[in-house]
């Protein structure tokens, strides 16, 4: 059974998201007005339509829920690394943990680290 894609119309992409993946990967769950939300990953589908849009993934590349829910939970992570820099408060340490295994399954990208006084950088 193949899964389709429902167009949602999505708001516009917020001041950065172009030049950082991880802000619009942050920004794919919105509250939108009435105690509703809008998940821009909320299925396989869905998940590799915004991959796809970002030339993150082909579109024929057959998102499995796993997969999904996986960039789902990531997703989380970043968002607790913005909220707490944004707080001014230090990160998590199992969030770092999380991002950088899952930067660990690409070999060449940086790790993460996070300082207390500049926030999150790449090792």
């Amino acid at each position: 059974m193949e899964e389709h894609v429902t167009e949602q119309p999505a708001p516009p992409p917020a001041q950065g998201e172009v030049e950082h993946p991880s802000l619009a990967l942050a920004n794919t769950a919105i509250a939108l007005p009435g105690g509703r939300t809008l998940d821009l990953l909320g299925t396989p589908a869905q998940t590799n339509h915004w991959l796809t849009q970002r030339g993150l993934a082909p579109v024929d590349a057959g998102m499995r829920e796993m997969c999904a829910a996986q960039l789902r939970s990531l997703r989380e992570q970043i968002r607790s690394l913005f909220a707490a820099r944004a707080d001014g408060v230090p990160a998590l340490p199992a969030a770092v943990t999380a991002i950088n295994d899952a930067m660990t399954r690409v070999p060449t990208a940086p790790l993460l680290r996070w300082d207390d006084k500049t926030g999150p950088c790449r090792t």
